[in-house]
């Protein structure tokens, strides 16, 4: 929202954006802290990527709800504001920005209640209102209705923000603690690729039909996608993670690591996610 009232009311649009946002960086680079040592005296090395055999049915299933919500989050960062053009029929960058603005803020006080859920229960309610948030938007895009794409926002918004809280804690409950790093890296690098790589399909796409078909057709097959992941997730995510409410982790009653920040207890495990001692 900030770029976009800078763009729409001071000049050179393309470039004091960016100088804003570098300059409320400079608090965080100047008030850094030095990272806490580890009481084991041992050295931190990067640890690249990995999905080690014992959790990659988890791994799997949260993937599965982190490909969706983060295909919502780019085409909302990308092309919103265009849409916002389009529908409300005006040039003001300040509109799309607040689009955008509108979309980021309740994901995030979705993730704020989200960490209260059982993982499974949040993954499937946010891809039910993750397809919510998509019918609406093809609804707002056949309809022409900018107040429709608003709605679309906070909808996909909250799904998005639930959905990506209950992968993560579901990866966290069956993860074992000296193999989090690599796998939750994994996760992160598909949830990047599919932050970027749907929005580039559409944006192609674009070049044949149009912007407003382009997003029409996207949001009707990512409709069909999350609805469709929903019985998956959650027969598939009930057996490997449990239903939450008597989790090892405590996962839905508040407790959980995501939500707590207490470590749950596991036995030993060598850095391929193996139990120690296993030859």
């Amino acid at each position: 929202m900030l770029s976009g009232l800078i763009a729409a009311v001071l000049p050179a649009p393309l470039i004091l954006p960016y100088l804003t946002h570098l300059g409320l960086l400079l608090p965080a680079v100047l008030l850094r802290r030095p990272a806490p040592t580890r009481a084991c005296g041992a050295r931190w090395r990067p640890r690249r990527p990995a999905i080690p055999h014992v959790v990659r049915r988890a791994f799997a299933l949260a993937i599965l709800t982190i490909v969706f919500s983060w295909s919502l989050l780019g085409l909302f960062l990308s092309l919103a504001p265009s849409l916002a053009e389009r529908l409300g029929r005006t040039t003001s960058t300040a509109m799309g920005g607040g689009v955008v603005a509108l979309m980021l803020v309740t994901s995030a006080l979705a993730q704020m209640h989200a960490g209260r859920l059982a993982p499974v229960r949040a993954k499937v309610l946010g891809l039910c209102t993750m397809a919510a948030g998509l019918a609406l938007l093809a609804g707002a895009v056949g309809a022409r209705n900018l107040p429709l794409l608003v709605v679309a926002a906070v909808t996909a918004g909250a799904g998005q923000g639930t959905g990506f809280t209950g992968a993560l804690a579901g990866l966290t409950v069956v993860t074992p603690a000296p193999i989090r790093g690599e796998v939750f890296s994994a996760a992160y690098v598909v949830a990047y690729f599919s932050l970027s790589v749907p929005v580039l399909g559409v944006g192609a796409l674009a070049e044949q039909v149009g912007l407003l078909s382009a997003v029409a057709w996207f949001a009707s097959l990512a409709t069909m996608g999350s609805l469709g992941a929903v019985p998956v997730v959650h027969l598939a995510g009930t057996a490997t993670e449990g239903d939450g409410d008597r989790s090892r982790d405590g996962i839905g009653d508040g407790h959980s690591p995501a939500v707590s920040g207490v470590p749950p207890t596991y036995p030993p495990h060598d850095e391929e996610g193996r139990p120690a001692g296993t030859p």
